[in-house]
């Protein structure tokens, strides 16, 4: 009986991938992480967002360019890194208006130039007049310090997050949010996390991600996860696409953040074992047609 990709999760595809793919060389991070880590420090990313999927027809087309590489940036963040230089790969029908494309381009370079980053080249695929256009971005980096993991939290830690949950693509905040670089860059500079993520696929997703990864559980205090407005904490676990940071850090590190020039919101602690698991969030390969 074949397997089909909807009979798996996301993360059990990429499970069943690492077991095909070689080792990484000593001193790389690979596969498991927001970014790969090459053994000099550089960071790598890619991300893809699809019409139909990730955005519609009628976003504006510098909105679709700000997210294509926000959510690279945000991987960055995550990671405790800064972004360098961009390649952009587009899939675009020939009847696409040059127009809108330009536009796109100005959103990414928008947000490039913000960031003192740079797109330095790609490559350009036409499709099918049916077919749902693409752009899939890579990028590389590099870490403020050393790069933080997912799978160093340790027990005891407090669990945090930036920004409010929630939403995400009713409010249209996932077209408009702004990579958590600056908050990153502070923490790692003035209050070193244990261990950090971003939250794409919802904190019901990726909160037992990070605590599997660093082999610990997890205990929530529900009425603080801060909400954005309008929506509940149903939204907050298993929207997805709030990109925002999700980090452990050490009891002793935690006065640190009374001085900080962003809001930081405790919403649990690193345990041995975790009280009331969490389920559902966002999965890619659950998705229907």
């Amino acid at each position: 009986m074949n397997t089909l990709l909807s009979d798996l999760s996301e993360d059990e595809l990429i499970a069943r991938l690492r077991e095909i793919i070689t080792p990484s060389h000593s001193g790389t991070i690979g596969v498991g992480d927001d970014c790969a880590v090459l053994a000099d420090g550089t960071l790598l990313k890619t991300d893809c967002i699809v019409e139909g999927r990730h955005y519609l027809a009628k976003t504006p087309p510098e909105q679709v360019g700000h997210k294509a590489l926000a959510r690279v940036f945000s991987d960055f963040a995550a990671m405790g890194g800064a972004p360098s230089s961009i390649l952009v790969t587009i899939g675009v029908r020939n009847t696409t208006i040059l127009s809108y494309i330009e536009s796109v381009y100005r959103g990414m370079n928008a947000l490039a130039v913000k960031h003192d980053a740079r797109i330095v080249g790609g490559e350009t695929v036409s499709l099918p007049d049916e077919a749902p256009q693409f752009f899939s971005l890579s990028g590389t980096g590099k870490c403020h310090q050393k790069p933080v993991l997912r799978s160093t939290a340790k027990i005891g830690d407090g669990i945090y997050v930036t920004g409010k949950l929630g939403g995400s693509f009713p409010s249209e905040h996932h077209l408009t949010f702004t990579p958590r670089l600056q908050e990153a860059e502070w923490l790692v500079k003035h209050a070193p996390p244990s261990a950090m993520m971003d939250i794409s696929d919802g904190l019901a997703k990726d909160l037992p991600r990070l605590a599997k990864a660093s082999n610990v559980g997890y205990n929530l205090n529900l009425a603080d996860i801060p909400i954005r407005s309008g929506y509940h904490i149903d939204n907050a676990l298993q929207d997805g696409e709030d990109y925002e940071l999700l980090f452990t850090l050490s009891e002793e590190k935690e006065k640190l953040l009374i001085d900080a020039p962003y809001k930081f919101t405790k919403i649990g602690t690193i345990s041995r074992v975790t009280r009331l698991p969490l389920e559902g969030g966002w999965d890619h390969l659950k998705v229907s047609s």
